[in-house]
């Protein structure tokens, strides 16, 4: 492992490299690499944790996004039921328009034709002199 890894090339002290060398240029110590190695390392590592946020930031937004996307369907579906039951109200209220004018009949009873035959053939069992009930009182009343 390097000792400087963050560094790509570094000239060894003692080796072409002395005060005399330097034009109006910059000394440098082992202390100053060292230094400028810990903070390209910390660099590194901020740079690394950001990425790891910004993956977690993304993974957050797909699921945001799928999330969105599940609720819009659910809003598409639900407009079309809308729809539909808003088609469905025009034709009755259609209906109800059609049938507004027309007579519902005598009073508040309905008429069935059935019903209109019965009861004109038949007669109230008071009235009917064959009726079992009527005979049985008519012969308590002779008896006495």
């Amino acid at each position: 492992m390097k000792k400087y890894p963050q560094i790509e090339s570094l000239v060894p002290e003692k080796e072409h490299f002395d005060e005399s060398a330097i034009n109006e240029g910059v000394y440098l110590t082992v202390g100053h690499i060292d230094n400028i190695e810990q903070t390209l390392a910390n660099a590194t590592t901020a740079t690394e944790a950001i990425q790891e946020s910004l993956d977690a930031e993304v993974e957050k937004t797909t699921e945001l996004t799928a999330t969105i996307n599940s609720l819009n369907q659910a809003a598409t579906a639900t407009t079309q039921a809308i729809a539909a039951k808003d088609a469905a109200i025009i034709v009755l209220e259609a209906k109800v328009a059609e049938l507004g004018g027309k007579s519902s009949g005598k009073g508040t009873a309905l008429t069935i034709k059935e019903d209109e035959q019965e009861n004109s053939s038949k007669q109230p069992s008071y009235l009917d002199d064959n009726n079992p009930i009527n005979s049985w009182i008519d012969t308590k009343v002779k008896k006495k």
